[in-house]
Order: structure tokens, then C-alpha cells, then sequence
């Protein structure tokens, strides 16, 4: 089987390339493209749960008050609360 593969280049700003290296790091990734597909997994999961009306809460353990976490950039807005 032939295995098929699209290359994909595209320009980064000096900004951008720092987050990059920011997420391989923080997620001990073996590579910038590993980081940046891992990425790009969690967020196409993260979006196809707020579609479904999910909302996103973080705590830690034995929390008994979880803080809402907002992603403007996944979730459509509520303008009643968010507001």
C-alpha cells in the first residue's frame, strides 16, 4: 500500500513559534509537529463537545468549587453571561 501524505508549509511569527515551543515542552512532545497535531486533536474534541452544549470546568482534586473555563475561540458566545 501506498502510503499518502500532503506536505503543508506555512509562515510563523517569531510570537507564534514561541507557542509552539511553549506546547512541545509543556506536553514533553517528541517533535513541533507531534505538539502542534496534538493540538489540533484536542481541540477538534473540544469543539464537537461545546456543539453539543458541553461546557468546560477545571479543579483539582477533592475540589469541591471547579472554575469555569471559557474558550472564546471554541465555544459560540453566550452573550447573557459572558457579557
Amino acid at each position: 500500500m501506498v502510503k499518502q501524505s500532503k506536505r503543508e508549509n506555512f509562515d510563523v511569527s517569531p510570537e507564534q513559534e514561541a507557542y509552539i515551543n511553549s506546547l512541545q515542552e509543556l506536553i514533553k512532545a517528541p517533535s513541533r509537529k507531534d505538539a502542534i497535531l496534538t493540538a489540533v486533536r484536542l481541540t477538534l474534541l473540544l469543539a464537537a463537545e461545546s456543539q453539543q452544549g458541553y461546557q468546560f470546568y477545571l479543579a483539582k482534586p477533592g475540589c469541591r468549587d471547579p472554575r469555569r473555563l471559557l474558550m472564546a475561540e471554541i465555544e459560540a458566545p453566550n452573550l447573557q453571561t459572558w457579557a
